[in-house]
């Protein structure tokens, strides 16, 4: 039984890298700081909207 669920599991990460690897790291990296700044952008909106319309 373990072993069929350890075949699975390296077929599926196989899949996804072969989906995901050609990407360039940082590419990734570009779309993780983006999404990081817009959180912290979306955060300082919301963090100005309660002290104004206080």
């Amino acid at each position: 039984m373990p072993s069929t669920t350890r075949r699975r599991r390296s077929r599926r990460r196989s899949r996804y890298d072969k989906y995901y690897k050609p990407q360039r790291p940082r590419l990734r990296m570009a779309l993780t700081a983006g999404l990081i700044v817009v959180l912290v952008l979306l955060a300082g909106v919301l963090a100005w909207a309660a002290i104004v319309y206080k």
